[in-house]
């Protein structure tokens, strides 16, 4: 007669059986339907067999196409760098781009497509960068050096500059790092120097807060300089670019020396009872010199003179300021085109020349359908995870045993470097162990997390174990645990047309 606990496990036992079956018939059926195939990929530029150079921009140039199933989207790949994207979907895409490599050597060229039903694949080019003549050693080719036997730099076309002690191209009086080398972009900082005394990652020199650790979306401000007006001139600190000097908001808070006002606060120097000391409308164009919250409006017209608020409302909070429709981080109130998303200084409207809003113009964008990085021409800092494909690890990792190897690859060894087949993978997933930093723990491989540790999505410092969907709110707070939301809104998708309240706790 059977005990209890032998029934459990024989039922244990079945149940995983059944989930194996379901999970292997799954896969054999998803590569047997008519709809599973996978797009086609084919290189046009560079050919295998030409001549490139290091720092001499190369045309990149390749399409996807599918017979039955319109495909996605094409992304091009620079040693596992995503360096550009073409979105679908098309019957066929085309993607045209710009390769400069920084340095000789082999390079892997990887162009990777994927159809509307979620089918992969993956075309991979290795070509040779020779190193570009260059007798005067500055990284500027001789065909494009205006002074190929003096070192210069890129942006002076390979002329010297003069006062540039790091040779970068930035005259000293210029340059934000003039005894370190850097990119104009950074202001002629390396990235790893850029200073940032908040910490918040905004550079000093774009942070209108660098005192204060913000957000990127505020131009480095906290929330509280909605409503701080540290200089009085009626512009608040997150939109004004000069937040310790008094100026008109149409010069963006920024002082403007004028024949009729010589201190450049905005107001003439016939109503000004400071002309030569830049001031606030509110005061006669001198100091404050009591505002306790500091929000720009003198305590004596400040009805809210223990809450920073806003000077059209006497220096109170307006009921609806905490209404953002499109999420773009600048409230309704100011926020000229409310149904999209926009930069603080377009108020809240899109940039008509950057469909992504990442900064980089549409014309250099290399991905203009997704933000990305200035650095990157516009692409998000992503690499390309080669993984195996149909593992059984893939579907039903937590029946993986630790020695488990992928027969997949026992058709390449040589590509794997065992014996056996496939790289060792101890936590079964996908990354292996020789190139996962966590390969005792199971992460996911893919294109955004090569790394093989579990994610952090929400910045807690823990694995989110428990985060399904994977968008930064874990299950026991995500009211849609399957799909991907914010936490704004209880982890689900907002509603075309909802509204959104931000609420926000200022300080006294």
């Amino acid at each position: 007669m059977k005990t209890p606990k032998g029934f459990l496990w024989i039922t244990i036992i079945i149940a995983l059986a059944g989930i194996v079956v379901l999970c292997l018939g799954a896969a054999l059926w998803s590569a047997s339907r008519p709809g599973g195939e996978k797009p086609t990929i084919q290189v046009l530029q560079p050919q295998p067999d030409a001549p490139l150079y290091a720092h001499v921009p190369v045309s990149v140039q390749a399409t996807a196409s599918g017979q039955h199933r319109p495909i996605r989207w094409l992304r091009f790949y620079v040693d596992t760098l995503l360096s550009g994207e073409q979105m679908g979907p098309q019957t066929q895409l085309i993607g045209t781009w710009t390769w400069t490599p920084a340095s000789p050597g082999l390079h892997t060229l990887a162009f990777v497509a994927a159809n509307d039903q979620g089918e992969r694949d993956m075309v991979t080019l290795t070509v040779t960068v020779l190193p570009a003549a260059d007798r005067d050693g500055d990284n500027v080719p001789d065909e494009q050096d205006s002074c190929p036997d003096q070192a210069g730099a890129a942006i002076n076309q390979g002329c010297p500059v003069a006062n540039d002690s790091d040779a970068d191209g930035l005259p000293d009086e210029q340059d934000a790092c003039p005894q370190e080398a850097g990119r104009p972009e950074e202001r002629g900082c390396p990235l790893d120097a850029i200073p940032d005394q908040d910490g918040d990652g905004v550079a000093d020199w774009d942070d209108h807060c660098p005192s204060e650790a913000g957000q990127p979306e505020q131009n480095g401000c906290p929330t509280l300089a909605w409503f701080a007006d540290s200089d009085a001139d009626g512009l608040t600190d997150v939109a004004d670019s000069c937040p310790q000097q008094p100026g008109p908001a149409a010069n963006n808070g920024c002082p403007v020396q004028q024949p009729s006002d010589r201190d450049g606060d905005g107001v003439p120097d016939d109503q000004d009872t400071c002309p030569d000391q830049g001031g606030s409308p509110q005061n006669g164009g001198c100091p404050l010199t009591e505002d306790g919250d500091g929000d720009g409006v003198p305590d004596a017209q400040d009805q809210c003179p223990d809450q920073a608020g806003w000077l059209q409302v006497n220096g109170c909070l307006p009921d609806d300021w905490f209404v953002d429709h499109d999420l773009d981080h600048v409230p309704d109130r100011i926020d000229s085109c409310t149904d999209r998303w926009g930069p603080i200084p377009l108020l809240g409207c899109p940039d008509p020349n950057d469909d992504d809003g990442d900064g980089v113009s549409n014309a250099q964008d290399q991905c203009p359908n997704r933000s990305g990085l200035p650095w990157n021409v516009g692409c998000p800092d992503e690499r390309l995870a080669i993984g195996r494909e149909n593992r059984f690890c893939d579907l039903a990792p937590f029946l993986c045993p630790r020695s488990f190897t992928d027969v997949d690859c026992n058709a390449h060894p040589e590509a794997c470097g065992l014996d056996t087949g496939c790289p060792q993978d101890a936590d079964c997933d996908g990354v292996p162990d020789d190139l996962d930093e966590c390969p005792d723990r199971f992460g996911l491989g893919f294109e955004g997390n090569t790394s093989g540790c579990p994610l952090d999505w929400n910045g807690n410092g823990q694995a989110d174990e428990n985060d399904d969907d994977h968008d930064g709110v874990p299950n026991e707070m995500d009211s849609c645990p399957q799909a991907q939301g914010s936490l704004q809104n209880s982890g689900c998708p907002r509603p075309e047309g909802e509204t959104v309240n931000l609420q926000v706790e200022l300080e006294r």
